[in-house]
């Protein structure tokens, strides 16, 4: 009634009209039924909850799933926002999100590198916050279910998380930093160096939780309550080049061809397969962006 839509938008661009105590960041929302929390992205929390569970509602989830964080870019002011080096986009906002085949996230939550307020909500006794939040999403999505198995890098696998989930009837598998593996793995490690042939596989068992050391390009520690460890499989794989670490072990497999049929572990093929389905879901969405 009062400016056509062109001026409107061309006003909308550069002013931002709300509620002063709506901005407020922190303020009490009610989410599932009574609940309150404080949420710092309260603004777009009404409809990220809403996403979330039409999500669930339309998809039915497969037995792997994988987590991992998805970054949304934001290069202006803000206290919540992370900055993390050799990813495609390295700052921005950050949620954590558990998605299946292909592709499809079922279910995530939002952090802050300030605030933890409303993850804290959600952390379990003897757990950090990061294992926390996988767990919650997991069992949220696997609830009722038999059969699922999670599949998360380093950043997120613990002996602790994984022993807590194999409990619940949940398999988990997935990279993990050298100081999770057992002493014991870590003094064979050491003790063979470069030294061990392409394919050596040390194994050992904590809190029921297979703890495993993989010789490939250089040794490759693994978490799962999946697999066995003795269970291989054939794949394709391609000589590593001269400069690559350990070369010169990993060369000898190949000889003069430059691929060549070899057994891995299926810990390491089923890691491969299946922990890329983040990464398939920040390409659909780049499809879309609406920023």
């Amino acid at each position: 009634k009062h400016l056509t839509r062109v001026r409107f938008e061309q006003l909308k661009r550069y002013i931002k009209i709300s509620n002063p105590d709506e901005e407020k960041i922190g303020i009490e929302q009610k989410r599932d039924g009574d609940t309150t929390q404080k949420l710092w992205y309260n603004k777009v929390e009404p409809l990220f909850s809403f996403v979330l569970k039409t999500s669930q509602k339309l998809y039915n989830p497969g037995s792997s799933l994988a987590v991992d964080e998805v970054m949304i870019r934001f290069t202006g002011r803000s206290q919540d926002t992370y900055r993390i080096q050799n990813k495609p986009i390295n700052t921005g906002y950050k949620i954590v999100a558990i998605c299946g085949d292909p592709g499809y996230t079922i279910n995530a939550i939002p952090v802050s590198r300030s605030r933890k307020d409303h993850v804290k909500e959600i952390q379990i006794e003897n757990m950090r916050i990061t294992e926390s939040i996988v767990v919650n999403l997991i069992e949220s999505v696997a609830e009722n279910r038999n059969g699922v198995t999670l599949y998360c890098d380093n950043y997120y696998s613990t002996i602790k998380m994984f022993s807590y989930l194999r409990k619940k009837n949940i398999a988990a598998v997935g990279t993990c930093k050298h100081n999770q593996v057992t002493p014991s793995i870590k003094k064979q490690t050491e003790k063979l160096k470069k030294s061990a042939p392409w394919g050596t596989i040390i194994t050992d068992v904590k809190d029921d939780v297979l703890v495993a050391a993989w010789q490939d390009n250089t040794w490759v520690s693994m978490l799962t309550t999946a697999h066995s460890g003795s269970e291989k499989v054939i794949k394709s794989r391609r000589r590593p080049r001269t400069t690559s670490s350990n070369s010169k072990t990993t060369r000898k497999m190949f000889g003069e061809h430059a691929r060549k049929e070899l057994p891995i572990p299926k810990f390491i093929e089923d890691y491969n397969k299946n922990m890329g389905y983040v990464d398939i879901a920040d390409q659909l969405r780049s499809y879309y962006c609406c920023m």
